[in-house]
């Protein structure tokens, strides 16, 4: 693994996280109106919430917030994200990105601590956020 990549902190990367969310929110409030109404409703919109982000990193390597600011999730060693790694990005979001738990507060406070800007589940996935274009 190359200690050499640094990922990118700029704020592009948090406007791209709310603008995300915030997609990934409504895609997900849509799925449980065409739920019958039951506890289902709030499985469904994790799934939708969770899903987007996974989707869109696995195959794509960004989401579409991030493709709008030139950003690009990678592995650690400079290569396209895994589907494991994209996957543990996810799950991390949980507790780092959660719109209705902290916000992105805990992700933004590890990103700007951690020497190579990764929040914890770009650490634990072996991942990065990265500018592709200027």
């Amino acid at each position: 693994m190359s200690q050499s990549i640094i990922g990118y902190a700029g704020g592009n990367r948090y406007l791209a996280l709310w603008l995300d969310n915030a997609f990934a929110l409504i895609l997900g409030f849509l799925a449980t109106t065409i739920l019958p109404p039951s506890s289902l409703g709030w499985v469904a919109l994790a799934l939708v919430y969770l899903g987007y982000f996974f989707l869109f990193e696995a195959f794509w390597s960004r989401t579409p917030c991030k493709a709008m600011f030139g950003l690009r999730v990678i592995s650690a060693d400079g290569t396209r994200v895994s589907a494991k790694g994209a996957a543990i990005r996810t799950l991390a979001r949980l507790v780092e990105a959660n719109p209705f738990l902290f916000g992105a507060l805990p992700g933004a406070i590890i990103v700007l601590s951690s020497h190579r800007k990764q929040r914890l589940g770009d650490m634990l996935g072996s991942t990065l956020v990265v500018k592709t274009r200027k």
